[in-house]
């Protein structure tokens, strides 16, 4: 007999015991220092081109006001005054502080302060650098406005203002390695500097006209911008220290810019000094100006002036019987309307008047064909220096003087010899004796 076994079904397997889901210790670790770094990363690179952004905003709106100097200068043939309502602790409006206001023929009362944005027909922002603050305007005033150039006034009679030989007055000191270079020579000095303060702000104007405290007393930027300004702008001095100006150099004596970094020696912003300097020389302003033909270089004037200065004492010569005048300067008796009076009134570029030397007291004759090579007179300008390097043993008539240093003569010399004025008037004017 078959017996059958009651079937059997195998229990199914137990499932393994479950994992919590998540991260160990150390994974979460890993992944916090990896996230980390990237957000540092990712921080730093913004950080660099919110920097970036900043100095590129700021250079350009340097440009335009650069620009904008120059238009001002081509259509007032002055350049504005800055504002010092700042320095009064309140906001500025844009408008240049002169002092008689809305008055052009009187000095600026400070020759630093903020941009005069309104004046020169820009925005409030473009007056802001790209920090947020106010630029720092300095500009080429004078201490005296009845005897120094000033580049802030229109030249005018008895006000030597603006003329385009005039040179600025702001030395430039730059970090070359580690050694501080000071401009040396009269051509280079400043005559506007543009300052943005950078990203410390140290010196600088807020929005609100409040000034951010100043950097310490002895760092580059300390020396950049002055604590406060001056009773009055910088007077006309002469420095040893600077040359090429025959030793009447136009400087503050104060003031030095630094324009370059001291550690990277490019002059990038960063370490103690962050300043972004715009420096506008004599030629950066004027060279557009000169180049389409609103102005004429300082070069073209002298020679203009000096032609019609001979021309002047050629006339009073004929007046004189034919005779070379001694002398032409203020203390000759004159009548209203003489040509004397004209000359005296001639100034060069550099606002000095023109100079004249009588060489002979022999009267003009036309026959004497020997007497055609020999100087009636001569005459010739002080230069940029405004000082007379001209050199001779005697100013008597009939001693020759000779020039040096800048000093400048016509470009056919700084003799007018008979033959000269023979070509220039009728022979019948100075007829022989009988």
């Amino acid at each position: 007999m078959m017996l059958f076994r009651p079937l059997r079904f195998a229990a199914p397997p137990r499932p393994p015991p479950a994992r919590h889901a998540g991260f160990s210790l150390i994974e979460l670790t890993i992944a916090v220092l990896i996230v980390s770094i990237l957000l540092t990363m990712g921080l730093a690179a913004f950080s660099v081109q919110v920097e970036a952004t900043a100095l590129s905003a700021t250079q350009k709106r340097q440009e335009t006001i650069k620009e904008a100097l120059i238009a001002y200068l081509r259509t007032h043939k002055r350049l504005p005054c800055p504002e010092t309502s700042a320095l009064d602790g309140l906001q500025p409006t844009g408008t240049e502080t002169r002092t008689t206001p809305n008055d052009p023929t009187t000095r600026c009362v400070s020759f630093w302060g903020t941009l005069p944005f309104e004046t020169l027909g820009l925005s409030r922002d473009t007056a802001l650098d790209g920090y947020g603050n106010y630029f720092t305007y300095y500009v080429s005033t004078a201490a005296n406005m009845n005897s120094e150039p000033d580049w802030t006034l229109t030249s005018r009679s008895g006000v030597p203002g603006f003329n385009v030989g005039n040179p600025g007055r702001f030395s430039i000191t730059e970090r070359i390695g580690a050694t501080l270079v000071q401009t040396t020579n009269a051509a280079n000095l400043a005559a506007a500097v543009i300052v943005s303060h950078g990203k410390n702000g140290s010196g600088a104007f807020t929005l609100k006209g409040t000034r951010i405290a100043q950097p310490p007393t002895g760092s580059d930027e300390r020396t950049a911008t002055p604590d406060t300004p001056p009773a009055n702008p910088p007077a006309w001095v002469a420095p040893g220290a600077l040359t090429g100006c025959g030793g009447t150099c136009p400087t503050p004596g104060m003031l030095e810019l630094i324009t370059k970094d001291h550690t990277d020696n490019a002059g990038s912003p960063g370490g103690a000094y962050d300043d972004i300097v715009l420096v506008l020389r004599p030629n950066d302003l004027l060279g557009p100006i000169i180049k389409d033909g609103a102005m004429k270089s300082a070069e073209a004037l002298v020679q203009e002036k000096l032609a019609i200065a001979r021309d002047f004492a050629i006339a009073e010569m004929l007046a004189h019987n034919c005779a070379p005048k001694p002398s032409l300067s203020a203390t000759q008796p004159t009548y209203p309307g003489s040509p004397i009076q004209y000359f005296q009134r001639l100034t060069d570029p550099w606002d000095s008047p023109i100079r004249y030397h009588s060489n002979q007291a022999a009267k003009l004759s036309a026959s004497d064909e020997d007497q055609y090579t020999e100087p009636a007179f001569q005459i010739w300008s002080l230069g940029p220096d405004r000082t007379d390097n001209s050199s001779s043993g005697s100013t008597l008539p009939g001693d020759d003087i000779t020039l040096s240093g800048d000093d400048i003569s016509l470009s056919t010399g700084i003799d007018i010899t008979y033959g000269q004025i023979l070509s220039r008037i009728s022979v019948s004017a100075c007829p022989d004796p009988p």
